[in-house]
């Protein structure tokens, strides 16, 4: 398993003191694994998130984002490609941090992710299984991004 499994960068756009719109570029990499811990495939998909994030206080929030995909899916069970579109969707809550790097204003959000698929594409019988006896997913994330 690797440190990092997703790569993202993020812009946000402040719409009001309080809602910001976020979107960015995110790379996936993430392993699957079936009910016994085996890893049966990889997903590798570029992908261009969406979301909004809406400011409890100060710099503390809540964020639902929308992972649209090309994802290209290795079946090591298989020892096959399968290359689909996929969507993920992830709710968020977080803390953003804010610095100047060379007078580049930016952030690094801290937050916990809750997620699960909603369009899987083209996968194997092995890949469903997994999804279907462990939908959700859950993982931390820190994200870095521009703040303009």
């Amino acid at each position: 398993m690797a440190l990092f499994e997703v790569y993202s960068l993020q812009y946000s756009y402040r719409i009001t003191p309080h809602l910001s719109l976020v979107t960015g570029l995110a790379y996936v990499n993430v392993d699957v694994h079936d009910q016994q811990g085996n890893t049966i495939g990889k997903m590798n998909s570029p992908t261009l998130p969406v979301g909004v994030r809406a400011y409890i206080w100060r710099n503390i929030h809540i964020e639902y984002q929308l992972w649209p995909a090309y994802n290209f899916y290795y079946d090591r069970v298989g020892e096959r490609y399968y290359n689909s579109f996929d969507l993920y969707n992830e709710l968020r809550a977080g803390y953003r941090f804010d610095f100047t790097i060379a007078n580049m204003p930016l952030f690094s959000n801290l937050q916990y992710v809750l997620g699960f698929g909603l369009y899987p594409g083209n996968k194997p019988e092995n890949f469903t299984e997994a999804v279907e006896s462990a939908p959700l997913f859950h993982v931390p994330s820190i994200s870095i991004g521009i703040r303009l």
